[in-house]
C-alpha cells in the first residue's frame, strides 16, 4: 500500500468516518471526508474511488454501506443527499437515487434487491422502506408496513419479510 501513502496519510486516516469489507473478502471500502475509495485487499491497490461531496464540507450524515453479496457493488447510503450505487472494481457510480433521503441501504442475499430506509420528513425517527431492483433500476415501493412507524428497517435474508 505504499502507493497510497500519499492518499491514506495520517490527515485521510483522521477524517475516515466508516469502512466495509466485501462478503467475499475481496474488497475494503473506506468512507472518508469527501468520498469512497475501494481497494484491492490483496494487492493493496486502489480500485476506485468516487467523490461524493466537497472534501472541505462536513460529512451530510454518518454514512452507510452495504456491498452486493458477490463484491462488485457498493450501495452508500448519504441522508439527505440519498444514495449511490458504485461499481466495487473501478469506482465509478452506476446509479444515484438523489430526491430521497436515505438512511441505510442492505442488499437482498442473491443481489437482485436493495432495501432503503428512507426518512418521511426533514426531521423523522421514522422509515418508509423502498426496494430498489438492480435489473431495471427502478424504485419499487414504497412498502406498506403494518403497525407503528419503522426505525430502521431490516430484512430477512431473502427481502421477503421487513
Amino acid at each position: 500500500a505504499k502507493e497510497e501513502a500519499g492518499f491514506l496519510g495520517a490527515e485521510t486516516l483522521r477524517l475516515l468516518i466508516g469502512l466495509w469489507i466485501s462478503p467475499d473478502e475481496r474488497r475494503v471500502a473506506f468512507y472518508y471526508q469527501g468520498g469512497v475509495a475501494i481497494f484491492d485487499i490483496a494487492t493493496g491497490k486502489t480500485a476506485g474511488r468516487l467523490q461524493l461531496f466537497d472534501a472541505a464540507a462536513a460529512p451530510p450524515v454518518q454514512p452507510s454501506a452495504s456491498f452486493s453479496p458477490d463484491g462488485t457493488a457498493l450501495a452508500i447510503a448519504l441522508g439527505q443527499m440519498g444514495m449511490r450505487l458504485v461499481d466495487a472494481n473501478n469506482g465509478n457510480e452506476i446509479d444515484k437515487i438523489d430526491d430521497v433521503t436515505v438512511n441505510r441501504a442492505q442488499f437482498s442475499p442473491d443481489g437482485s434487491r436493495l432495501l432503503l430506509s428512507t426518512a418521511t420528513g426533514a426531521i423523522s425517527l421514522t422509515s418508509v422502506p423502498l426496494l430498489f431492483d438492480m435489473t431495471t433500476r427502478q424504485v419499487v415501493g414504497p412498502l406498506k408496513t403494518f403497525g407503528p412507524p419503522i426505525g430502521a428497517p431490516a430484512a430477512s435474508g431473502n427481502v421477503a419479510w421487513i
